[in-house]
């Protein structure tokens, strides 16, 4: 997805989820970014639904989704991440589909603090 095919809807939903997984303070532009581009390389995986809120609310992918984070309001910064994600395509291989704190996939892309990005 590049700009300008998304919609605010999308841009908030997906800046909720990345909240919810990688607000914290500590963690860095990267990893949001990261997370965000999971999310897109997700929508262009024939293994996965082909729309943003689908990859979301696909049933027991996202933590955030049952147990409530994902209601929680975005900050400007991880808005800023998300929306340069959308605007400039994945920060990360396309084939990198998978977050997560084990390894998942078939092989681990990158370590970022404390969470694996896996193919």
């Amino acid at each position: 997805i590049s700009a300008p095919n998304y919609t605010d809807e999308e841009l908030d939903l997906l800046s909720r989820v990345v909240f919810a997984e990688a607000g914290s303070d500590w963690l860095t532009d990267e990893h949001q970014m990261a997370v965000a581009s999971v999310v897109l390389n997700r929508v262009a995986d024939s293994r996965f639904p082909n729309s943003i809120k689908d990859v979301i609310y696909q049933k027991g992918q996202y933590s955030c989704v049952p147990n409530g984070m994902i209601n929680n309001t975005p900050n400007q910064r991880t808005i800023n991440n998300v929306k340069y994600v959308l605007d400039n395509g994945a920060t990360i291989p396309n084939n990198v589909v998978w977050q997560s704190q084990s390894i998942q996939g078939r092989g681990l892309w990158k370590y970022i603090q404390g969470h694996y990005f896996c193919y």
